[in-house]
């Protein structure tokens, strides 16, 4: 089924029309804001984007780009006056409801972003207000870690750290650590989760192939084994539900930790076994097409039906 994975792992790229169609956007509003919004200093993508792990959409399906606005820095927490998030999201949003092209939008203020929507290819913006952390430590005194990293964003009504470019960082080392196949692999399982397993949000998902895939290469490596799809897609889903029950993390972020909610983990803990099952099942498979289908139902249209 070599030649099949090969195809897949295309189709789950960008096409050069959409790849185009993403970066007139996100480089247009990017230039609109610098040039308007009076407090910009700097804008760069952000999410699956910058951790090049995004995969095509899909025909019918809707496609964000996540972008953040750095604003400035913040030096010290204060009790009155300050940056409030709400201001930083009112100011944001205002700059861009005064653009006569992105006012038409009717763009949306939904904490940490203010989204609008390109009707034509059904691509959405959103845009994160951020300020860089030159404190170095919470509202209630914890600390942080290094100053300089990380970028205050508004949640919840209040400000949260966010360490999107360490993050960012941190898959790429773990994808050169695994010969440039974590990549591969994590674009593969969001196929599935799309289909199977929608309720997980993609980070964490991430963060957990991240810690899981590397190491199942590593160890193919020492044992002479070929590197197998299957196998490894299997691995993980076998790996996976004993790492839901803790807080999913990234090694050294300052982004807070994302615990699950119980009734999710046990869910995902039964899909999971399922999937895993249905891998096994379809290494049984003797007839290709037979093959072709099972795998198929596992990661839908992405997957190609012939070669």
């Amino acid at each position: 089924m070599q030649e099949y994975f090969a195809k897949f792992k295309s189709n789950l790229e960008f096409d050069s029309t959409l790849a185009e169609s993403i970066s007139s956007r996100h480089n247009a509003i990017r230039a609109y804001l610098e040039n308007n919004h009076p407090d910009f200093k700097d804008s760069k993508l952000i999410g699956s984007f910058k951790r090049s792990t995004r995969i095509h959409p899909g025909t019918g399906h809707k496609f964000d780009i996540d972008i953040l606005v750095i604003m400035g820095e913040f030096y010290r927490w204060v009790n009155t006056g300050g940056i409030s998030a709400e201001a930083a999201m009112h100011s944001l949003h205002n700059t861009i409801q005064k653009s006569p092209r992105y006012g038409v939008m009717n763009p949306i203020q939904d904490a940490p972003t203010v989204s609008l929507t390109y009707s034509q290819d059904d691509i959405d913006v959103e845009l994160v207000p951020a300020y860089i952390d030159k404190i170095g430590e919470d509202q209630s005194g914890n600390q942080l870690g290094n100053i300089g990293r990380g970028y205050w964003v508004p949640k919840n009504g209040a400000w949260e750290i966010a360490d999107y470019d360490y993050e960012a960082e941190y898959i790429s080392g773990k994808n050169k650590v695994a010969n440039n196949e974590l990549v591969p692999i994590i674009k593969m399982i969001k196929a599935v989760k799309g289909i199977h397993f929608p309720k997980l949000s993609s980070f964490p998902l991430e963060i957990l192939v991240a810690d899981i895939i590397p190491t199942n290469i590593e160890l193919c490596r020492y044992m002479s084994r070929p590197l197998s799809y299957p196998d490894l897609l299997k691995n993980f889903f076998d790996l996976a539900p004993a790492r839901l029950t803790k807080s999913i993390e990234i090694p050294g972020s300052k982004s807070k930790p994302i615990t699950l909610d119980q009734s999710i983990v046990l869910e995902l803990i039964g899909i999971f076994s399922k999937i895993s099952q249905h891998i096994q099942y379809t290494s049984t498979l003797a007839n290709k097409q037979d093959k072709v289908a099972a795998w198929r139902k596992l990661f839908g249209n992405y997957f190609p039906s012939t070669i």
